[in-house]
């Protein structure tokens, strides 16, 4: 049996709003963000998603571990990574703030990491709203709509439901290794040793996760799936403020890129507080 993400029930303004429109949001506000460079842009994008993601009204106990992945992976893994990484690509004139032997922080660096961490929330305040304020039988729907076929939209919808599926799997797996006395929660040896001890629990529950998968498609062939067009029981037209907003996120993925194609939307440089000089600063 598969099963999904957390939907929360509710009545806010994004909730009622069609799930095509939420992910066509999505995807215009990525494009649009990665295309441009411009730390001032970016700041207002993300300002808008924001306030986008405020209208859900999603309980912070429920979304505290989406957060918490969605945190440690932009600002721990990605904007730090850029701004260390970032070190060998100085040039002349760049304004050095740390140096720490070998590894130089740049102010060009700073604004960079900066950027990469806006484009990614931007996303996230955009992602977190459309699996906790979607229904899950919802998607395929969604996507069928979107001008997808039949077999793609069921394919994705099942796609995103193998995560939650794989974590329910795993967990029983560990529950019923627990129950006959295998030690999970006293596991020696660091990292690689919880590593090593719990890469057996990965078989069954891979194994489980392939017969899941044969049941389904055997389930689909037996309903004679694919053979002719399909219907589908939650679908739904747009409505005004959908269309509407659909209409504004498209404008703004064609402003952006054709903004950027103009010469436009290149990486802003603020002056920087510290007026030392990458000389006087390697020379310390």
């Amino acid at each position: 049996m598969i099963v999904h993400f957390t939907y929360i029930p509710g009545v806010s303004p994004i909730h009622r709003l069609d799930p095509r429109t939420k992910l066509i949001l999505l995807l215009c506000s990525a494009f649009t963000a990665a295309s441009l460079q411009d730390l001032r842009v970016l700041l207002v994008l993300l300002a808008l998603a924001a306030f986008y993601y405020s209208l859900a009204r999603l309980p912070w106990r429920a979304t505290r571990a989406a957060w918490s992945f969605f945190l440690f992976f932009i600002v721990f893994l990605v904007g730090s990574n850029t701004l260390l990484m970032g070190t060998g690509t100085l040039q002349t004139g760049d304004l050095v703030l740390v140096r720490l032997g070998w590894m130089k922080i740049s102010w060009h660096g700073v604004i960079s990491a900066l950027c990469i961490v806006c484009r990614m929330l931007i996303g996230a305040f955009l992602a977190i709203p459309i699996t906790f304020t979607i229904p899950p039988t919802r998607f395929g729907a969604a996507f069928r709509g979107m001008g997808f076929s039949d077999q793609i939209s069921v394919a994705m919808d099942l796609a995103i439901r193998l995560i939650p599926t794989y974590a329910r799997d795993f967990q029983q797996t560990m529950d019923a290794q627990r129950a006959r006395g295998f030690e999970l929660d006293a596991l020696k040896g660091g990292l690689l040793g919880r590593l090593r001890r719990l890469a057996p629990l990965v078989v069954p529950v891979t194994m489980n996760a392939i017969l899941s998968g044969e049941d389904i498609t055997n389930a689909l062939d037996m309903r004679g799936f694919g053979t002719r067009p399909r219907t589908w029981i939650h679908a739904r037209s747009l409505q005004v403020t959908d269309r509407l907003l659909i209409i504004l996120a498209l404008c703004l993925l064609v402003g952006g890129v054709a903004w950027r194609f103009t010469g436009g939307g290149q990486l802003w440089m603020p002056s920087c507080p510290c007026k030392s000089s990458a000389f006087e600063i390697y020379s310390r």
